[in-house]
């Protein structure tokens, strides 16, 4: 399974793209930041590939924005590729 995983400094931030996501009917969740990618405030949104355009475009303006993340998954475990 894949997703796409953007991690914040701020929550108000992340509180932000998620209430957006969900208004266009965009699968979202709020998610705690995985340990290989810690963050201040711990927390991100979780959405999937086929919402990558939407998030990514309503995530631009947002300032604690650290960075998106493909996450996947193989043998060897949990992967995550900065996008």
């Amino acid at each position: 399974m894949q997703y796409i995983l953007f991690v914040f400094t701020t929550r108000k931030d992340a509180y932000r793209l998620y209430d957006y996501l969900l208004t266009e009917g965009v699968p979202a969740k709020i998610v705690n930041v995985p340990r290989e990618l810690s963050a201040s405030c711990g927390i991100a949104v979780r959405t999937t590939e086929r919402a990558y355009r939407t998030a990514t475009w309503a995530a631009r303006n947002l300032r604690s924005l650290i960075r998106g993340y493909l996450v996947y998954e193989d043998r060897s475990g949990q992967h995550f590729r900065p996008i």
